[in-house]
């Protein structure tokens, strides 16, 4: 059974993570790679590296990016 409360079990399940910044509105896309495979995802907290602000945390199957292509553009 895979743990999906961990970012390795959250890349098992081809799930992706943006962080969101409503402040600056940014939508960043993490690499999940780069995290402890057994780190907690679930309830974690991602601040905007420009204004410092706690930023919101989106996750979504990789697949639903095909379903509906270009329905939200990333933003820099």
């Amino acid at each position: 059974m895979v743990d999906n409360s961990t970012w390795a079990g959250m890349i098992a399940m081809n799930l992706q993570v943006h962080v969101s910044c409503d402040r600056c509105e940014r939508l960043i896309e993490i690499d999940m790679g780069t995290l402890p495979p057994n780190g907690k995802a679930i309830g974690a907290k991602f601040r905007c590296s420009q204004c410092g602000k706690p930023a919101g945390m989106i996750v979504s199957h990789k697949s639903a990016a095909r379903a509906v292509p270009n329905q939200r553009q990333k933003r820099k």
